[in-house]
């Protein structure tokens, strides 16, 4: 129905309406992207797993991923890594915008899978490859930055940071600089100048903001600021706020064993159940900015 259709433009998957055509994938798009929004990765793969080799690039990719989460042996973080690249090297030609996209989003899966593998310096060699193949995408010159900040390569972080900056005007470019702007300054201690940085309404800017908040000994204010923004839009929660939050609790609150219940509900119904039973809330550490 309508509503379903909203839900998958909310997470970006437009293919579905381009599949008129073929009511079979259309309905499997449909159900693939409402149980990737409720968070069930093992279902989904599952539904994935059903069908022939012969769907769009989309759901390849998707299953492609999702393999990590699949019971063993065939499934795995292992095997979902090699059937990236085995996707990767098997994109058929098709024309230099459409090859270059779908390069880009796999390569970002790969890198994903390297991280989660603790092969930090594959995941920095493959976005490092693909934004000098790319020199003027956006997304994955912010994602490439981030990760570097993420590793601790400072200032290869903003040597990246520079390169956007000298990037033509776009929206997309000033809202990347905005952020890693904010994320240098949490990177080198000045977290009264990277408040400034994050303003805007998502639960991403808010995480970060609330991550200065903590720095600053403000860790009360920290905690209403995430609350606030998770109240606004608990469909963007992230296993990295979820871990926030709880630690947030863990360091303030009396109460902190109730409001951990109420977060990981919060997260079972706007996450699914898969990922509330996959993140630790309030785990020892350090409040991470995203």
């Amino acid at each position: 129905g309508k509503e379903i259709l909203k839900l998958v433009r909310g997470a970006g998957w437009r293919n579905v309406e381009r599949c008129g055509k073929d009511e079979k994938v259309r309905r499997v798009h449909i159900h693939v992207m409402a149980l990737v929004k409720l968070g069930e990765r093992r279902a989904t793969w599952e539904v994935l797993q059903g069908l022939d080799s012969d769907i769009p690039f989309s759901l390849q990719l998707l299953k492609a991923e999702l393999l990590a989460d699949a019971p063993e042996p065939h499934g795995g973080k292992i095997n979902s890594q090699q059937a990236l690249y085995q996707l990767l090297h098997s994109i058929p030609p098709s024309s230099p915008a459409l090859l270059g996209r779908r390069r880009r989003a796999i390569s970002l899966k790969i890198s994903n899978s390297h991280m989660a593998l603790n092969q930090t310096s594959c995941a920095l060699k493959t976005l490092h490859e693909i934004c000098e193949e790319y020199p003027a995408d956006i997304p994955i010159h912010h994602h490439y930055c981030c990760l570097l900040m993420q590793t601790g390569h400072i200032e290869s972080a903003r040597a990246v940071y520079d390169k956007i900056c000298k990037l033509p005007p776009s929206a997309p470019k000033q809202q990347a600089i905005t952020t890693l702007k904010g994320m240098l300054a949490i990177c080198n201690g000045k977290f009264d100048h990277a408040d400034q940085c994050f303003n805007g309404p998502d639960l991403v800017s808010m995480n970060n903001k609330a991550v200065c908040a903590v720095y600053s000994e403000h860790i009360p204010d920290g905690i209403k600021i995430m609350e606030s923004a998770l109240r606004a839009n608990p469909q963007d929660l992230t296993e990295v706020m979820y871990a926030n939050l709880g630690i947030l609790y863990e360091m303030q609150s009396k109460d902190a064993n109730d409001r951990k219940q109420m977060l990981r509900a919060v997260a079972t119904a706007y996450k699914g159940a898969d990922f509330a039973r996959g993140q630790q809330a309030g785990t020892t550490g350090e409040a991470r900015n995203v």
